[in-house]
């Protein structure tokens, strides 16, 4: 009944691994805070208010820079649906909004400021759970070093774009909104240079709403999804308390954690 499958919702969120991994393990507060911001961002964007949409994705933006990500296939959808203004109007409102939270940091500590949200990446070292560690000393360990947004970012874009053009009708449709979400918020773990095992905490939410959004019974081969998300990611917060991970295993890990992602 409608009791039961409430209490299943709020089993499946607050009872996940990936959750208390992110929260307890990990200590990363600001986790829910930004999954709640862009799962009201999705939600007013749905029902046409998209200036509050994107005042919301601006403030998740905010929360973790990283959840940028999940803008690439929102945008994707509108696109498809040939939403332009929608599309443009979200990409404005969510740009003002983090330049009105940016502003007084700027003022008051330009430097640092920079620092943190932008060129401290660059000197993030290629470690732990990340498929580029058995790629260290080639050629490509320059480009991932100072430009890994760069590839998890076009590849979100890449499957957002194919999986919408595989069915290009109806873009915008709640649970396949949630599922490329799922998708584009997996590239992080899948590509970063450094990944966490609380980066799975995102796909993990979108997928198990991809999954209870059918119509159909709660067991059902999508729960294979949010439910291996949930295995890899008590898995990875086994093997890496802390990183970095000694050579060998970091490597071994590295592109165990990617592929399974």
């Amino acid at each position: 009944g409608w009791l039961d499958r409430r209490l299943l919702v709020v089993a499946v969120l607050l009872l996940a691994p990936p959750l208390w991994v992110a929260l307890v393990g990990f200590g990363h507060i600001e986790e829910p805070l930004e999954l709640w911001l862009i799962l009201l961002g999705v939600r007013l964007l749905g029902r046409g208010r998209t200036l509050w949409a994107g005042i919301c994705l601006g403030l998740a933006v905010m929360t973790k820079s990283v959840s940028a990500v999940c803008l690439i296939p929102l945008l994707v959808a509108l696109l498809f649906d040939r939403r332009w203004r929608s599309a443009t109007a979200l990409v404005g409102t969510a740009a003002l909004t983090v330049g009105a939270v940016i502003t007084p940091f700027l003022l008051a500590d330009r430097s640092d400021v920079v620092y943190s949200l932008v060129t401290y990446r660059g000197e993030l070292p290629i470690v732990g759970g990340s498929l580029w560690v058995a790629f260290l000393g080639s050629a490509w360990d320059g480009f991932v070093q100072h430009s890994d947004a760069l590839l998890f970012a076009g590849a979100a874009l890449v499957l957002s774009v194919a999986a919408l053009a595989w069915r290009p009708r109806g873009g915008w449709e709640p649970r396949r909104v949630y599922g490329l979400l799922a998708v584009a918020a997996a590239c992080v773990p899948m590509l970063a240079k450094t990944s966490w095992p609380y980066y799975l905490l995102d796909p993990y939410v979108f997928a198990a709403i991809w999954w209870l959004g059918r119509p159909a019974r709660a067991l059902h081969w999508r729960l294979t999804v949010p439910l291996l998300l949930a295995v890899g990611d008590i898995l990875l917060a086994a093997i890496e308390p802390t990183l970095p991970l000694p050579a060998g295993t970091g490597t071994v890990v590295g592109l165990a954690a990617s592929a399974g992602v």
